[in-house]
């Protein structure tokens, strides 16, 4: 990750009157977990349909450019035990490092796009119900995983820059198992639509 920061910063003087800030929001298409239910204890993931967060940009000769995003996603789930229950909660920062290519110069351009992504999970909370009867692990097993991302959307230039985009993000490793019983898991796959404004 800091070599790839130290590439975006070398490249940000080579191309100083080309770099533009902005924010991209966008809603997921994949929920965050992987749930099952089996005879005595059940799952939920509760899909939170946002994130968003600030962007920036340097463009490159060749119609080519280098993007970080620092995207705030909410994640939760439920789970429901014999005697008890559990509603868990925590905050996910994705930031994916992506080369983009455009088709075209002019006011309309389709494009593509490519790169490392990796997250950070943080603010982890759980609340139970009836606490002396609880014998789940806990769920919650790497607060980082670093991933490979894919996008391919429009530009629109009138004033400002506006980008819509399709992106699938494939992570490495699993924040969230639950080992005992195999009914809860990360979403290593994630797909969402994005819409990004830069200036």
């Amino acid at each position: 990750m800091k070599q790839i920061l130290g590439l975006l910063l070398l490249a940000a003087p080579l191309a100083a009157q080309h770099i533009s800030v902005g924010i991209k929001g966008g809603v997921p298409f994949t929920e965050a977990f992987k749930t099952g239910q089996g005879p005595e204890i059940a799952y939920k993931s509760l899909l939170k349909p946002y994130t968003f967060g600030p962007s920036v940009e340097v463009r490159l000769p060749l119609r080519l450019s280098v993007s970080l995003d620092v995207l705030y996603k909410r994640l939760a789930y439920d789970g429901t035990f014999r005697f008890s229950g559990l509603r868990a909660s925590a905050n996910q920062f994705e930031f994916p490092v992506m080369v983009k290519y455009r088709f075209k110069d002019g006011l309309w351009s389709p494009y593509v796009a490519a790169g490392p992504s990796f997250n950070k999970i943080a603010s982890v909370s759980r609340t139970i119900t009836n606490p002396s009867q609880f014998v789940s692990p806990d769920e919650f097993k790497n607060s980082s995983s670093g991933g490979f991302a894919f996008g391919g959307g429009l530009e629109f230039k009138p004033v400002v820059r506006i980008t819509t985009e399709l992106r699938w993000t494939r992570r490495g490793t699993k924040n969230f198992l639950s080992a005992a019983s195999g009914l809860l898991e990360s979403n290593l796959n994630q797909a969402e639509f994005l819409v990004g404004i830069h200036f």
